[in-house]
């Protein structure tokens, strides 16, 4: 630590400081060298964790350098979430490399789980029933054929939890790591490594144990036991003591739930989907839509937050069962339109109109269709990062419906406002109205047109735009046809990217309306 005034500061804090922003750059990359951690919500400059206290000071330049310095291979930076950073009230309009920077880190963090700090963080996140992935492995551990090795190749942890006999609900419990012979722990890893296993071939009893990371040479389980089963000793000897008539070898928990997500219109499979147990990260929805965990016995409630509208309840029983138990999720059937610019061409300001399902995918910087006030300026006052519930939904697709008809009639509404020389473009659009007649998107975009045009003869020479028009992709109406053709679900697919149906272009401007759209996306 350094003293400035008198407060202790965090050298990271210190680099940041600097006016230039090449010695926190040089400074981070030289921890990276000497393989130092930095845990950079510890680093505080007055009391704000240091990403928050830069974009408060609209240092955006240094909060790059540190997003960027995370990107790489061999960063040594941790972040607790990148979700609170993004719904930091700091957060407001950033640049877009820098929200860029932000929703990239984000949608990592949502497929594979955030860093561990500790080996024991990293195993009880697993007991929790989290999916573990090699992104999740703390710092100065590497993992191998199933096994955890530290930078000295001397410590070795088996990268599988288990458990003992009496480790379940109402039960005090500890989450211990045990010391192993060799020839234990070799035939611990072949056993762990067939998909069957269900019990380890260890006798525990008597073993040394320690209820911190493990930072002696050796072998280790992970292991959670109850609490009258680890034996604490002054001398720092602590061991493992098994009572008569419990089972001495410890048990790996196996599946007890598989969820599976489906569209609620062409009950179609959706991959991707991130899946909460009790509020916490559990994992993503493979190609078929599933997802296995191995739950603690006790009462669960699983969802999907942002893509489905119900969590469901399940009770995993103690003990062994016949197979995991069937939780279905169903997609909510929302399709969400956003705005988001599509870059500008002289004086021609361009914005896509996209569609999508799902609140988390909706890029960084986009704003909600939702009539002139997201359009033309952003709303006063500020208020905190992107909250995605501001994206609301234009229309919901509802089981036993078909899920092109909207989407072709969201073009169509939209249709009506394309320019002369598009006129055969506006009729095939128009043509594949279905009847829907509730024309939101249509008044949006007309409350927009009329906004701009009063505006224009309220203030001639003024810095917003005298003109607006529609350009619709005809490739989306091809793309939603060739979808059904295909018997597939066109839900699904916007799950995985957004359609841009067509865009906005706006004549004659002087000066890009301020900061529109520059926020970070946050993740449900």
């Amino acid at each position: 630590l350094a003293a400035v005034a008198g407060r202790p500061t965090s050298m990271v804090a210190l680099a940041a400081s600097c006016p230039d922003p090449q010695p926190l750059s040089d400074f981070l990359q030289s921890l990276r060298e000497v393989r130092q951690v930095v845990h950079l919500d510890e680093c505080r400059v007055d009391g704000a964790p240091l990403l928050e206290f830069l974009a408060k000071a609209f240092r955006w330049d240094l909060v790059k350098v540190v997003l960027e310095e995370m990107e790489h291979e061999e960063s040594l930076c941790t972040l607790g979430s990148f979700k609170a950073l993004a719904c930091s009230e700091a957060f407001i309009c950033p640049p877009q490399e820098v929200t860029d920077l932000l929703n990239g880190h984000l949608l990592t963090e949502k497929a594979v789980g955030s860093r561990a700090r500790t080996l024991k963080e990293y195993f009880e996140r697993q007991l929790q029933g989290e999916i573990a992935s090699e992104a999740m492995i703390p710092f100065g551990f590497r993992l191998e054929d199933g096994v955890l090795i530290d930078s000295s190749d001397k410590c070795r942890v088996l990268d599988r939890v288990s458990c003992l006999q009496g480790a379940g609900p109402g039960t005090p419990t500890v989450f211990v790591f045990v010391s192993v012979p060799p020839e234990t722990f070799a035939a611990v890893i072949a056993a762990a490594a067939e998909s069957s296993c269900a019990m380890l071939p260890a006798n525990l009893d008597g073993l040394l144990a320690t209820a911190r990371d493990p930072s002696e040479a050796g072998a280790w389980l992970p292991v959670s036991c109850p609490a009258s089963s680890f034996s604490q000793s002054a001398s720092g000897s602590d061991s493992i003591h098994i009572p008569t008539g419990k089972v001495p070898t410890p048990y790996v928990r196996p599946p007890s739930i598989q969820v599976q997500v489906m569209t609620p219109c062409c009950r179609k499979p959706v991959a991707g989907v991130l899946v909460h147990v009790d509020g916490h990260r559990a994992g993503v929805t493979d190609s078929g839509g599933f997802l296995l965990l191995a739950l603690p016995p006790g009462k669960h409630e699983v969802s999907a937050p942002g893509v489905a509208r119900q969590a469901e309840s399940v009770e995993v029983k103690q003990g062994w069962s016949k197979g995991p138990e069937e939780v279905k999720l169903e997609t909510s059937g929302e399709v969400l339109a956003f705005l988001n610019d599509v870059g500008s061409e002289g004086e021609e300001w361009r914005r896509g109109i996209f569609v999508g399902v799902s609140r988390d995918r909706i890029p960084a910087g986009a704003e909600p269709f939702l009539g002139l006030a997201a359009i033309l300026t952003r709303p006063a006052g500020g208020g905190g990062g992107v909250s995605r519930g501001r994206f609301g939904a234009v229309c919901t697709v509802k089981a036993g419906q078909r899920c092109d008809g909207p989407l072709h009639t969201l073009q169509a509404q939209l249709g009506m406002y394309t320019p002369p020389e598009n006129a055969a473009v506006k009729r095939t659009l128009m043509n594949f109205a279905s009847g829907h007649d509730s024309g939101f998107l249509a008044s949006c975009f007309h409350a927009w047109t009329t906004h701009a045009k009063l505006q224009r003869r309220r203030s001639r020479g003024s810095s917003l735009m005298q003109s607006v028009a529609y350009y619709p992709n005809a490739d989306a109406a091809r793309w939603v046809i060739a979808l059904h053709m295909q018997d597939e679900c066109a839900l699904a697919k916007l799950f995985e990217v957004p359609l841009r149906l067509g865009g906005l272009i706006a004549t004659e401007r002087q000066q890009q309306p301020p900061c529109a759209t520059r926020r970070p996306s946050s993740p449900a």
